[in-house]
């Protein structure tokens, strides 16, 4: 059984409550972002952006046709 308050995923036929089957739980994580938000992966941004402040590149900065 889960411990309390621990988020479960429950199957139940109908509207029966007491009719249901315990499948398992799910880790709840939380994402830190005290720092802002982190991206991993590559991905795509389209449009205008504007940065303010610092900005630190650990690998190679690419862009219309200056590398």
């Amino acid at each position: 059984m889960p411990a309390i308050g621990a988020s479960a995923v429950c199957l139940f036929l109908g509207d029966d409550l007491g009719g249901g089957f315990y499948l398992g739980t799910l880790p709840i994580v939380v994402p830190n972002t005290s720092q802002g938000p982190v991206l991993s992966g590559n991905f795509t941004v389209t449009g205008s952006q504007t940065v303010s402040g610092d900005v630190t590149i650990g690998g190679s900065l690419h862009g219309g046709g200056i590398t």
